[in-house]
């Protein structure tokens, strides 16, 4: 099953594919490692045992399969502190879809952006926000709490509120949080 984190992970690894950004798709593991997609497809596959080492694999024809099994690695050897290596802090003022709402402490929590709307005449930001829960399979998109008589999912950030209630966890300004934009670069 996948955690908050994985869903994170899919959903920018999913949007990069269908763009055939290929060489943006790259998330580091828990050695700390940045492991891109391009060698992967290319039939490299990392192994990490005592040591960690590339070893060459029959080429995969299918780029679906091969991302499908890309992505299995990096859930299996990911987690909250190595999400924290890919991406960096953004001002709520600049909240985007696929950014990232993140807290470390045990056991960690995600939720991603969705969708952001802007009112030009009021300057005010709304946004959609998703996460998994541990007993779904798919992601949920939640509806704000403040707003659960009229079962809105959209949240807003009012000037002097530094609180995002979402069901079940609560995150603040400062954990908005975007991906990197890092390109795997050929090795000389």
């Amino acid at each position: 099953m996948q955690q908050d984190i994985h869903l994170c992970i899919r959903l920018r690894a999913e949007y990069l594919f269908k763009q055939e950004q290929y060489d943006k798709i790259g998330f580091t593991i828990s050695n700390f490692t940045r492991i891109f997609y391009v060698p992967w497809v290319e039939g490299l596959k990392l192994v990490i045992n005592d040591k960690q080492y590339w070893t060459k694999q029959t080429k995969d024809v299918d780029r679906l399969r091969s991302f499908t099994n890309y992505l299995s690695f990096i859930f299996a050897n990911s987690n909250i502190n190595t999400l924290l290596a890919d991406i960096q802090s953004v001002s709520v003022n600049n909240i985007m879809p696929g950014d990232v709402f993140i807290q470390t402490n045990h056991p960690g929590q995600a939720v991603i952006v969705l969708d952001v709307a802007y009112n030009p005449v009021t300057g005010d930001r709304i946004f959609l926000l998703a996460k998994i829960y541990s007993t779904a399979r798919t992601a949920c998109v939640l509806v704000n709490p403040k707003e659960a008589w009229s079962g809105s999912p959209w949240y807003t950030i009012k000037t002097g509120e530094n609180k995002i209630a979402t069901p079940g966890y609560a995150f603040y300004k400062q954990d908005l949080r975007r991906f990197q934009g890092v390109v795997m670069t050929a090795k000389k």
